[in-house]
């Protein structure tokens, strides 16, 4: 709004330089009353133009409350900066948006916030936080249950920008590629696909049992 009613004065300060050249070759070759009619081409100039949106006034209370929401806005913000849990971090990201959103509400829009960049920035100093504290673990399955869980807990995060949706991502095609270094898989447990004469007899011998009493007879 600010903008168009800037666009406009400059507008009329043009017509009004024009509006002075027209009448003041008029006042030399008809008579100088042209001068006065000129004088209205001056008005747009006496206009101020504001460089700065005016804040709509905002009443004491929602001050106070806007206060609030700032406080817990850069609190949240500095645990995001400096906490080891993922799951702390989305957490207090949760309450970074919350909060923005209510400042937002609260001072009629003049407020703004970039969280995404926030999140893309600070998402890959977390997680290399996790990997390292994964890593310290003995086991291999303790560092592999503890990268799944980290793997799982962004899965389920709510992805509402796509910005945000490739950081994710990106982090967990970065623990996929850890697991599948660090995890033998060769030790894991699979499932028994393998088939022997006597696994398929006995298969055989089921499934014709299940037809025989199906029909109400018996082997």
């Amino acid at each position: 709004m600010a903008s168009v009613k800037k666009f406009a004065i400059y507008a009329l300060r043009v017509v009004g330089v024009l509006w002075i050249l027209f009448c003041i070759p008029g006042a030399f070759a008809v008579d100088y009353i042209f001068l006065i009619v000129a004088i209205p081409g001056l008005i747009p100039f006496f206009i101020k133009v504001s460089s700065k949106a005016t804040k709509a006034k905002i009443d004491p209370i929602t001050l106070q409350r806007i206060a609030r929401e700032k406080q817990i806005y850069s609190e949240s913000v500095d645990i995001m900066k400096n906490t080891k849990s993922i799951q702390t971090f989305l957490q207090r990201f949760s309450d970074v948006e919350r909060t923005a959103r209510n400042i937002i509400s609260l001072s009629g829009g003049f407020e703004q916030f970039d969280n995404v960049s926030l999140f893309c920035d600070l998402l890959p100093k977390v997680i290399e936080k996790e990997i390292q504290s994964a890593q310290a673990l003995k086991t291999t399955k303790g560092r592999k249950d503890r990268l799944m869980k980290i793997i799982n807990m962004l899965e389920a995060f709510e992805r509402e920008d796509y910005k945000i949706d490739e950081a994710i991502s990106a982090q967990q095609h970065r623990i996929f590629l850890i697991l599948e270094k660090d995890v033998d898989w060769s030790n894991e447990k699979m499932p028994d696909i393998s088939f022997t004469k006597e696994k398929i007899e006995k298969m055989i011998e089921e499934r014709a049992a299940e037809l025989l009493n199906g029909r109400g007879g018996s082997l």
